[in-house]
């Protein structure tokens, strides 16, 4: 017994000094600080904590699920779960680098364009719950931000496993790479009793069977690397719920499918401004929008705002977010809406590229980077989507 209480002490002891070493470092400290406020908050509001909750978080997710209202409470993004996401969002994109940084994982130009077809998923998913063909409360894992937890964990667990599969020999890596590929399709199975669909089990199965084999036939090959692995599998998740769209797509149609193309045009010409500016200048501007992550945030971007411009203007839809709603309400609202998304990306690319570039490693700067692109081309394929099929 006496032993016992000396371990339990001692491990106080350890714990104590590492949050002393820790609480040293200034974003440990406000993480700290907010988990201690939060908690304090929770303890003395038990009462209202319920009504609090459902009516600044669950209550418009369950609203967004319901057709636009629930209970009195209105879909979309109100300031304080804007504030809230905002915070957990960089708190766990800190945690994300801690990890990354402890197993020696780079985060490069060739990682992003990886999940990317994650990142198209987003789009596809959310609109499967516009198009009401997900009850809930399947409907409500379709909803960001809980669409943004279960995808990014998802992305998350591939690149580790990718990374696991590069530290094995080759032949160990070929018979493990096919793991994750029965899973994945379980993890989509279960969203099955909620969509209003009838699958054909042996289309799944067969595309399962085809990426694996071709992941193993790559596992084989000397050019094998993480990254490859992780765009491999980002691809199958896609494809399967590819399938379901599909299915969508035959039954509803697309009467405005003559809009992704007008989107995709406008966001790629501004785009290639950018990127012709950079070629034909030796300044400043040749290195920040030469970058592909800079390019690719400003096209993300430049998708989302051309998609909400043509939605708001041309279709009658609602823009859901506090400031972007505020500017589409004044005069040239559309106008200015894209003037700020673009300004916006370009004073983010100046301050994480020139302001702080030296005081930035490149992994953390470049995981910030994924994160916006994240957030600009997953609404803006949804979006895209969702006023080609008129819903």
């Amino acid at each position: 017994m006496q032993r016992t209480k000396k371990t339990l002490k001692g491990r106080i002891g350890k714990f104590l000094i590492l949050s002393s070493k820790r609480m040293k470092k200034p974003f440990m400290y406000l993480l700290y600080v907010f988990f201690l406020t939060t908690f304090i908050i929770a303890l003395a509001f038990q009462e209202k904590l319920g009504e609090i909750i459902w009516r600044y978080y669950w209550g418009p997710i369950a609203a967004d699920a319901g057709g636009g209202f629930a209970d009195g409470i209105r879909e979309g993004y109100n300031p304080i779960n804007t504030l809230t996401y905002g915070i957990i969002s960089a708190i766990m994109i800190y945690l994300i680098h801690r990890l990354f940084k402890k197993l020696k994982l780079t985060v490069d130009s060739r990682l992003i364009l990886s999940l990317v077809p994650i990142m198209v998923l987003g789009g596809l998913a959310r609109v499967l719950e516009d198009a009401a063909v997900v009850e809930p409360p399947g409907a409500y894992l379709l909803i960001s931000p809980l669409i943004y937890v279960w995808l990014g964990t998802i992305a998350l667990f591939f690149v580790l496993y990718s990374n696991f599969l590069e530290r094995r020999n080759r032949y160990e890596a070929m018979v493990l790479c096919a793991i994750p590929y029965p899973l994945i399709l379980r993890v989509l199975w279960l969203l099955m009793p909620y969509i209003d669909i009838n699958e054909d089990a042996l289309w799944f199965l067969l595309i399962m069977a085809i990426f694996s084999v071709f992941h193993i036939f790559f596992v084989s090959k000397r050019e094998y690397e993480r990254n490859s692995s992780v765009f491999l599998y980002s691809m199958y998740f896609l494809t399967l719920m590819s399938y379901y769209a599909a299915i969508i797509l035959a039954r509803n149609g697309m009467p405005h499918l003559y809009e992704i193309p007008i989107i995709f045009a406008i966001s790629l010409a501004v785009t290639m401004v950018f990127y012709t500016i950079s070629r034909l200048t030796k300044s400043s501007f040749s290195v920040l929008f030469g970058n592909k992550i800079n390019l690719l945030m400003i096209f993300s971007h430049m998708f989302d705002a051309t998609a909400t411009w043509r939605g708001v203007a041309y279709y009658s839809y609602n823009e859901k977010h506090v400031f972007s709603s505020f500017l589409m309400d004044v005069p040239y609202g559309p106008f200015l809406f894209m003037t700020a998304k673009i300004l916006t990306i370009l004073l983010f690319i100046y301050l994480l590229d020139v302001a702080y570039g030296k005081d930035i490693d490149d992994d953390t700067r470049n995981l910030i980077k994924m994160a916006v692109v994240v957030l600009g081309l997953a609404p803006g394929i949804r979006d895209a989507l969702r006023i080609a099929l008129g819903v």
